[in-house]
Order: structure tokens, then sequence, then C-alpha cells
């Protein structure tokens, strides 16, 4: 919800009930030079309505005076506190915190089901299940899995220090590869890679550039967009002409996810930051977790969506043996 309105920052309303988030709020308009000014207000918490409600109104004037310069107020939030911020023309920033209510723990209705296909020593970048059986494994620079004779990659470019990487199935056509800057397709023994013109991951970089800017990946569901940015947060978007609107701002997720489809709806599959797994629904502005998290054995490297409908392709360094592994990720939609 955003809102333009113009108040002296020394006028308070005057609420009974004193609380932490409101003892908060009068400390950041304490330490806030006076007024007034144009505010521009931004909700990007998870807070019920309700409460940030309340929280707007203890910013709005006792009296009205003539417009200022702006200043944005942002009411947003970390997984342990609650934020408010504000931000002058000139760049100046105040903010304040107060912790989180103990929230009540309700159990997710589904659970995650992996299923690991392939594991080497060397870095995987995607994996792709072959009818009859056979795994095809990209690498940085070739072509290696389960019942196939590895093939070198000849790419026409330098690849960068963390590359990343998509397998297609292309039927009659053979495969089809995806790297920064480069495309490769063909049969597997007589691949040709060439420079991309319009490239899938920015040349030698391992991230995209979209509408919304620098992301790592993105999951469309719901009518909102998420994407995992180069800032290390994962931003909610609107879909359609609202779609630079960001209406989350979500920390301690990773950097890989992708849509899943399954029977009991369209989910985002999400890395978190202690190597955990964990699936999530769009509702009422808000992520809920749809399935438990699924603790790894090491961190996610790659996410991508599986050739399989309803499943996704998931690459894990475990930790104890040091091998890459490639699974596939799907929701049992049965419980748990």
């Amino acid at each position: 919800m955003e809102s333009r309105l113009i108040f002296a920052f020394f006028a308070l309303s005057a609420l009974a009930v004193a609380n932490e988030a409101e003892e908060a709020v009068r400390r950041f308009l304490a330490k806030v030079p006076k007024g007034p000014y144009a505010v521009v207000w931004r909700n990007l918490s998870t807070m019920p309505a309700a409460e940030a409600e309340r929280i707007h109104r203890m910013v709005e004037p006792a009296s009205i005076g003539e417009a200022g310069p702006e200043f944005r107020v942002t009411l947003s939030e970390n997984p342990k506190s609650y934020l408010i911020v504000g931000q002058s023309v000139d760049g100046k920033v105040w903010m304040e915190t107060w912790a989180k209510p103990v929230a009540r723990v309700e159990k997710p209705p589904y659970r995650l089901s992996r299923n690991v296909v392939w594991e080497q020593p060397t870095p995987i970048l995607d994996a792709l299940v072959m009818s009859g059986g056979r795994v095809l494994v990209l690498e940085p620079m070739r072509v290696s899995g389960k019942d196939v004779k590895t093939v070198g990659l000849s790419l026409p470019r330098p690849m960068p220090r963390d590359p990343r990487g998509r397998i297609f199935d292309a039927g009659s056509e053979g495969i089809r590869i995806l790297l920064p800057g480069v495309r490769c397709a063909g049969p597997l023994q007589k691949l040709s890679c060439t420079t991309a013109r319009e490239p899938w991951i920015v040349a030698a970089r391992n991230y995209f550039e979209g509408p919304r800017g620098r992301y790592y990946t993105m999951a469309e569901l719901d009518g909102v967009v998420v994407q995992a940015e180069t800032d290390g947060r994962t931003r909610v978007y609107a879909q359609g002409a609202g779609g630079d609107t960001v209406l989350r701002v979500i920390e301690g997720w990773g950097s890989e996810m992708t849509s899943i489809e399954s029977g009991c709806g369209t989910h985002v599959l999400a890395s978190l930051e202690a190597d955990q797994l964990q699936a999530f629904r769009y509702a009422g502005g808000q992520m809920y977790p749809s399935t438990a998290a699924l603790v790894l054995e090491g961190p996610v490297t790659a996410i991508w969506p599986s050739s399989e409908k309803g499943q996704a392709t998931v690459i894990v360094q475990n930790r104890s043996t040091g091998n890459y592994e490639a699974s596939r990720v799907s929701i049992d939609c049965s419980g748990n």
C-alpha cells in the first residue's frame, strides 16, 4: 500500500495502549528532523493489516501543513523483527526495530519427496533423465552421466568462475544446452556450440537481467512473480500492469527457486539458507509454507524445472561425501 500524506513529524497521534511497536515508532519519530514532509508510505511486512494501519496512523498529522520535501517511510521485517525505516531526499536513513510476537506454529499440509538420480565428485549444473533410464549430466565443460559416453563442449567463449546452465531434450534433434552467453544444440556426439544472440544468462556472469532488475532464479504463481535477486533478498512482484510493484521482501531464502505444479496447486520450491528445501504458496498477500522444510546434506547449488511435470531438478553438494547429487523433487499432496 502506498499513499502520500503531509505531516509534521513532531505531531503524534495519542494512542491509549502502549506496546513495544508503538514505543519503537515513537523512538523513530523522535529521531527524525521536524517536518513538514510529503510522506510516501509503504508496507512490505507480513504484519496483520489492522496493526500496520495503526502504525500508519501514528505518523498522520495532528494538523495539516504545507507540502514539504518527500520522505519515504517503509514498514518492513526480517526473520526476527519488524522495522520502520525513513529515508529523506538527501539519502539520510533513520530506523527502529521491535521483536515479532511469537507465532503459532501450524504444521504445513504437504511434504517434499526427493529421489537422487545421479551423484559424482565434479560440479553438476543440471541433469536430464531420458527414456530408458539414461541420465545426461551437464557440467561446466562437458556432458557426462549414466549410460552416456562423455562429450566435451567446445565453447566459443570462456565461462564465468561460477557458471550456471541447463540441458533439455530436443527430441529428434538431440539435445539443447544453455550456458552464459552460449547455446549448444544437436545430437550428443555432434553438439555445436555458438555465441547466443540473445543470451540466456548474462554473458560472463551467472545471473539474469529482466524488467525487474538482476536476479538468479524466479518463479511465477497465483498472479505474482517471485525473484531471488542479486542483493541477497527475494522479492514478490505483482504480475500484469503493476508488474514493478513490490508486494513482499523476503529474507532468509537462498538464490535458487522454481515453480512446481502438483495436485494441490502451484508452489514456489525454494532453497533456504540453512541447507533446507521448502515449498510455499502465495495467498492473501503473504507467502505460506505448504510443506515442511526438507533438511539436506549440504547446500543447494541449483534448482531448475524438470522435464517431468510436477517435478523439479535439484542439485545438492553433499558435505559428508563431497559429491554433487542430482535429484528429482516433487510435492506429496497426501500430507505428512
